[in-house]
């Protein structure tokens, strides 16, 4: 099992043990958690959800963690909300 923490827009946090094996989505979806449908069945084309991943806590090898910030390029790209 492996604990997910989803945090709504509003910033609501629910928590829940996920089967391994189990997408996101999926969990969320068999979770019951609010405003996570699935309608696209996971992938990727509804967006009903987004994932952000905490780098800190991805687990990821020091050579995968991104450095410095995102390109000028890209911080055009970004939506400030």
């Amino acid at each position: 099992m492996t604990r997910i923490n989803y945090v709504a827009a509003n910033s609501t946090r629910v928590s829940f043990d996920i089967e391994n094996g189990t997408s996101v989505m999926q969990g969320a979806v068999l979770s019951g958690v609010d405003g996570i449908v699935g309608e696209c069945g996971g992938s990727a084309m509804c967006a009903t959800c987004h994932i952000y991943v905490a780098i800190e806590q991805a687990g990821l090898p020091a050579w995968a963690i991104p450095k410095g910030g995102p390109s000028e390029i890209r911080r055009r790209e970004l939506v400030v909300r």
